[in-house]
Formats: structure tokens, C-alpha cells, sequence
């Protein structure tokens, strides 16, 4: 389940699970929203994978999502290309990152 990025678009192959030690993320439906990413600010391997935690919706066709990250919080909002069986591929539109002090 790596992404494929080419720009603002990113594909990922559809799991039923996170794969350990890789970034992934899962929309359930209760509106939760966890993504595996870095566990720390260090992009250098070894990386350590943690699972974060955050909210989705619906709006206006876009998914919006605000979610934890090792620093604080991060704000994406998505739109859906295409899904099958196999593959999801989305667009980002936009993303921001909110650090908050500790």
C-alpha cells in the first residue's frame, strides 16, 4: 500500500489492514480517521510508524480530514478520483499542518 505520487494526486492500493512499518491510512465509518505516518519529525530510516488518530466528513464533495501528527495537527482536504476494488486514487486539495508546542 505505498503511494504513487505524480503531483497532486496519489494512488494507494485498498487493504483491508494497515501494513506495519509503512504509511497507510483507513477511513472508518463511524467518521474516524487513522493514519499511519512518521512517529517523529526525523524523515531519515530508519522510520518509526505510529498510528494517528482524527476525524472525516463529507463536504461538498470533498473529504475533509483533521488528524494528529507527531507535532500537532494536520488539516487535508480531498477529493475522491476514482476507487475499485484495487486502487484508490485521490487529489489533494489542499493540506496544512498546525504545529502546537509541548
Amino acid at each position: 500500500m505505498l503511494p504513487e505520487y505524480n503531483d497532486t494526486v496519489f494512488t494507494v492500493d485498498r487493504s483491508y489492514s494497515l501494513i506495519d512499518n509503512a504509511y497507510g491510512f483507513a477511513f472508518k465509518s463511524d467518521g474516524v480517521f487513522v493514519e499511519r505516518k512518521n512517529a517523529g519529525w526525523c524523515g531519515t530510516p530508519p522510520i518509526t510508524y505510529a498510528d494517528f488518530e482524527g476525524t472525516w466528513t463529507v463536504v461538498d464533495s470533498k473529504i475533509i480530514i483533521t488528524v494528529a501528527y507527531w507535532g500537532g495537527t494536520a488539516d487535508y482536504q480531498l477529493k475522491i478520483i476514482s476507487i475499485d476494488s484495487k486502487e484508490l486514487k485521490i487529489a489533494v486539495l489542499s493540506q496544512e499542518h498546525h504545529f502546537e508546542n509541548q
